[in-house]
């Protein structure tokens, strides 16, 4: 790689680099707001289920089979998954950049 083959790839990875840590943001804020209407729903179902007499020791399982509870923990589960693998691919690029800076640092440096 040439020096500009450089400069162009570390640019292309800091690009990426701003995207991801744009990306990690809106899954942040999906997680938090589907953690919000997660437990909401939970406490609501909870609640009606319990002053229906049923049994406490089943209750929060039979809770979290119900269709709208578990929709909104799939998409709590789903936010969580994603925000994980953003960070691992910030993560990565971070080491691309850095590795990216030392040979440019040894091939302008000779």
């Amino acid at each position: 790689m040439t020096g500009v083959d450089l400069y162009l790839e570390l640019n292309e990875r800091q690009k990426a680099l701003d995207e991801a840590v744009q990306d990690l943001f809106k899954w942040e804020a999906l997680s938090r707001d589907s953690a919000l209407a997660y437990k909401k729903e939970r406490t609501k179902q909870l609640a009606i289920h319990r002053s229906e007499g049923m049994p406490v020791s089943i209750l929060k399982e039979y809770v979290e089979g119900i269709d709208s509870v578990a929709d909104l923990r799939a998409d709590y589960d789903g936010a969580e998954g994603q925000i994980v693998a953003v960070r691992e691919f910030i993560m990565a690029t971070k080491v691309a950049i850095g590795s990216l800076n030392e040979q440019i640092k040894r091939e302008w440096a000779s």
